[in-house]
C-alpha cells in the first residue's frame, strides 16, 4: 500500500492522527509514517470506495484518531469502519478505478478432513467461531483485493448464505457453483465469467499463506509473465514434486517428481494469470497443476515468481487444522 497526501498535506483526503497505546485524553505518541504504513499494511483493508479501513476486529490493537483537513472529526464509514487515508495505485488510480479480482477455489470435497469436520465444506471449518476462509479473505482485503469469486461445489451454499454479498468483509462476492467436480483448472474456466480485469489472482480456499500480492504484481509487469506464481521452501521435495525458478525467477520446472528426500522449492498455490489463459482452458475436468502449467511451459508460455518464506498452512487433515486453531489462539495469525 502507499498513501498520497500525507497529514495535513490537502482538503481533498483524509488525513490520520495516529497514536499507539494513548487515546485522545493523553498526550498524543506521534507515529512515523513508517511506522503508520506497517501498522496499515498489517491491519487495514480496502474498500469500495479505495479508502483504506481500520478493520473492525483489529482496532483494539491500536488507536487511530481520524480528522478531516478543517479539524473536524472523520465521520465513520459503514459497518463502523473508520476512514484512515487514501489509497492510490501504482498508477495513480484509486481501487475502486482499479478492480483486484481473486478466485477462490472452494469447491473440494475435503475427504481428509471429515473425521473432524463433517457438517460443512473444509474452508468452512471454524475457527474462534468464524469459519477458516473468513481468515483468508481478510488477508486478501489487506492486500487491496476488491472482488472476490468463490469457486464452489459440495455444500457450496454455506458459503454464499455466510459471505453473501461480502460487504459486510469489505469485499464484492460473487459464486460460481459446479455441477461435479472440475479441477483446479476446470473451476478456474468456471469462475473465469465473472472475470473482468486483464489478470486475477487464484488461490486455494483451505489454505492460508501471507504473502506480498504486490511483489507478484510488480515481477508480472516487470518480466511480462503470462502467470506469476509463489513458491516455497521445504526440507523434502519427494513428497510433493520440486517447482523450479531460474537465477531471474522464470519457471523452468515444475511437478518434478524425485524419489530423493531433499530439500527444495514446491508450488505454494498462489498464482496471478493473464486473463487470455482463460481461453486456454478446456471445458470439464482439468487440472492446473498437473495439465496445464507443465502444457504452458512446454508451450513456451512465460511463467515465474519468486520463493516466499511466510506462514504457510493447509488445513486438509486434522492435525493442520487443530495448529491454526491454535495459532489463531496465540495471536500467530490474526
Amino acid at each position: 500500500m502507499k498513501f498520497v497526501k500525507m497529514h495535513g498535506l490537502g482538503n481533498d483526503f483524509l488525513i490520520f492522527d495516529c497514536l499507539e497505546n494513548g487515546d485522545s485524553e493523553h498526550a498524543p505518541v506521534w507515529l512515523t509514517a513508517e511506522r503508520v504504513q506497517q501498522l496499515c499494511d498489517r491491519h487495514c483493508g480496502i474498500g469500495s470506495d479505495g479508502l483504506i479501513c481500520v478493520l473492525p476486529s483489529t482496532v483494539a490493537d491500536f488507536r487511530m484518531l481520524i480528522c478531516n483537513a478543517d479539524g473536524s472529526r472523520a465521520q465513520m464509514c459503514g459497518n463502523g469502519i473508520r476512514c484512515v487515508g487514501k489509497y492510490v495505485s501504482d498508477h495513480g488510480k484509486t481501487e475502486q478505478e482499479n478492480k483486484m479480482q481473486a478466485i477462490l477455489l472452494a469447491g473440494g470435497l475435503g475427504t481428509r478432513l471429515r473425521s473432524v469436520v463433517s457438517d460443512r465444506p473444509k474452508p468452512m471449518a471454524l475457527i474462534e467461531d468464524k469459519p477458516f476462509m473468513e481468515y483468508v479473505t481478510r488477508e486478501l482485503v489487506r492486500s487491496g483485493i476488491t472482488e472476490i469469486i468463490f469457486a464452489v461445489g459440495y455444500k457450496g451454499s454455506m458459503v454464499e448464505e455466510y459471505f453473501k454479498d461480502g460487504s459486510e468483509f469489505g469485499f464484492q462476492a460473487s459464486y460460481a457453483y459446479e455441477e461435479t467436480l472440475l479441477g483446479t483448472a476446470g473451476a478456474i474456466k468456471n469462475a473465469g465469467k465473472f472475470i473482468t480485469e486483464d489478470r486475477f489472482y487464484v488461490l486455494n480456499a483451505d489454505t492460508f499463506y501471507q504473502i506480498d500480492y504486490t511483489r507478484l504484481a510488480k515481477q508480472q509487469d516487470d518480466q511480462n509473465l503470462d502467470m506469476a506464481l509463489v513458491l516455497r521452501q521445504v526440507p523434502d521435495v519427494s513428497r510433493y514434486g520440486k517447482a523450479i525458478l531460474d537465477e531471474n525467477g522464470i519457471l523452468t520446472g515444475f511437478n518434478e517428481k524425485t524419489a530423493d528426500p531433499v530439500p527444495g522449492t514446491i508450488n505454494g498455490g498462489i498464482y496471478l494469470m493473464k486473463k487470455s489463459l482463460l481461453e486456454e482452458i478446456p471445458e470439464g475436468k482439468v487440472s492446473l497443476e498437473n495439465e496445464m502449467i507443465p502444457k504452458w511451459l512446454s508451450e513456451g508460455k512465460k511463467l515465474g515468481g519468486f520463493v516466499n518464506d511466510g506462514y504457510f498452512i493447509d488445513i486438509g487433515i486434522p492435525e493442520a487444522y487443530f495448529q491454526f486453531q491454535e495459532d489463531v489462539k496465540t495471536g500467530v495469525v490474526h
